[in-house]
């Protein structure tokens, strides 16, 4: 059975709970989900009408499929990243962020070439100070969405496109990414669930 706290005395919702002075007497009465109070003999007798009872029906619960991305991750030297397409992270020191952060994710159909690209000392990111690279070979048809959902969920510090949510094309259907091996800074499940927009065929929000 409920009871309230109220003046140092407990207060029965079923029934009514007196206390008396020297001067006055006051009560506090739960009913009917309502609450009335007021003072016996003293100023002021004040009465809250009935407050309706509110019920809300719990949304039915709709299974939900995702697809399972599992990637296995290896730390790899320049001269070591093959020319097959997969997702890459690259790691550094950074004056804002500290010693060897995530700084970038991307992904190519050729990752060798893309990466050494990125690591030219002329780039941006080639011009930071102890880089490491780590890398996944993936399908082409999946790299984008993948990339995209990693990037939104651990936002690197060089990333720009989608740190605020992944492409509307990741946002299409359930995904669900597990990074094994070594995968460095990132989480070892991430999934895209946060950012489906409703009414997805097999995804329903009520």
């Amino acid at each position: 059975m409920q009871q309230v706290q109220e003046g140092g005395r407990l207060l029965n919702p079923t029934g009514r709970q007196q206390q008396k002075s020297t001067h006055s007497q006051w009560w506090v009465d739960f009913c009917d989900g309502g609450l009335e109070f007021g003072i016996v003999g003293g100023l002021f007798s004040l009465q809250v009408p009935s407050i309706p009872k509110i019920t809300k029906a719990m949304p039915e619960v709709y299974p939900v499929t995702f697809q399972v991305h599992t990637l296995n991750w290896q730390r790899v030297s320049a001269d070591d990243i093959p020319p097959e397409s997969g997702l890459y992270q690259i790691y550094g020191d950074s004056n804002i962020y500290g010693r060897n952060v995530l700084l970038y994710i991307g992904m190519s159909k050729n990752l060798k070439s893309r990466v050494e690209e990125q690591l030219d000392p002329q780039e941006m990111i080639g011009r930071q100070p102890n880089l490491s690279v780590r890398i996944a070979r993936v399908p082409s048809g999946h790299l984008a969405i993948l990339e995209s959902i990693l990037i939104a969920m651990h936002k690197p510090a060089f990333n720009s496109a989608t740190l605020k949510g992944p492409s509307k094309a990741a946002k299409a259907a359930p995904i669900l990414i597990r990074n094994h091996a070594n995968r460095g800074a990132l989480m070892l499940e991430v999934t895209n669930s946060y950012f489906l927009e409703p009414g997805l065929v097999g995804w329903r929000v009520q």
